[in-house]
């Protein structure tokens, strides 16, 4: 049986590497999606301008956990909080990625 949601949402972790001096740091917080028809925002997301990913995920990111501030204190989300991720360009791919994996998880080894 399969039960349809008029307005299904997920939560899933974020992997992000983060540049540092020479190489990366993998850090990782908790995203809450929400899903959209795959037509919605189509076009705009292949032309894959820094805007139109932001768009999108606008439209699919309602939510994040685990992401702390310099001295370890718990940031709690909100609008402004998503804006200042979604202004780096790692954090959108990691944000891309793990929205797609979820539904089209990647076979390891390939």
């Amino acid at each position: 049986m399969f039960k349809i949601d008029d307005s299904p949402e997920f939560t899933h972790t974020v992997r992000v590497m983060t540049p540092v001096d020479g190489g990366h740091r993998e850090d990782s917080f908790k995203a809450r999606f929400k899903v959209v028809e795959d037509d919605e925002n189509h076009d705009e997301i292949a032309a894959f301008t820094p805007e139109a990913v932001k768009d999108h995920l606008r439209r699919i990111v309602v939510g994040m956990e685990d992401l702390v501030d310099d001295s370890g204190k718990a940031i709690p989300y909100s609008d402004e909080v998503r804006e200042r991720m979604l202004k780096l360009p790692h954090v959108r791919l990691a944000l891309l990625r793990a929205y797609r994996n979820a539904f089209a998880k990647e076979r390891a080894g390939n």
